[in-house]
This record gives structure tokens, C-alpha cells and sequence, in this order.
């Protein structure tokens, strides 16, 4: 996963803990029921976006060669290397 992509992944991470804090600290009396599913809502939302993002990056690592792949798989490597005589 590359530098961009995990500080995404923090950053999202904070709002998520944000919005948690904030649920927490406003809960009771003061916020309507109507406002705590909106608040639910969004941080289902957050969550699916953040599940696209995971999904994205386990793609891509399963479209590149891993650089053991071929100890893994007990595959001889297809490339000639060149031998001589000295």
C-alpha cells in the first residue's frame, strides 16, 4: 500500500473516531432520534467507502506477480540465463 493511500486510510480512520466521539459526547436528551440514524448513516456510508478502498488495494496486489511467487507455486522460472565458459 503506498504513502497516499495509508494516509487516506488515516484520515478516514479519524473521522470515523471523530464522528464516534461526537455521538458519544451529544447522546441522551439533546439529539433527536432523527439525527442519531442521519449520524449512523453517515458513518455506514464512511465505512462502505473505506470497504471500496480496501477492496481496490487487495485488487491490485492480486494483480501483481508476488516476488515469491514462483517458490510458492514450485514453478521453474521461464527465462534463460546464459552460461559460459570462462
Amino acid at each position: 500500500m503506498d504513502r497516499n493511500t495509508r494516509s487516506t486510510l488515516e484520515a478516514i480512520g479519524d473521522v470515523l473516531n471523530g464522528l464516534d466521539h461526537l455521538r458519544e459526547t451529544i447522546m441522551g436528551d439533546v439529539v433527536p432520534a432523527e439525527a442519531l440514524r442521519h449520524f449512523r448513516s453517515s458513518r455506514r456510508e464512511a465505512l462502505l467507502g473505506l470497504r471500496s478502498v480496501l477492496d481496490r488495494s487487495i485488487e491490485q496486489l492480486a494483480e501483481r506477480p508476488s516476488p515469491d511467487s514462483r517458490a510458492s507455486t514450485g514453478k521453474k522460472s521461464s527465462r534463460s540465463v546464459p552460461i559460459s565458459d570462462e
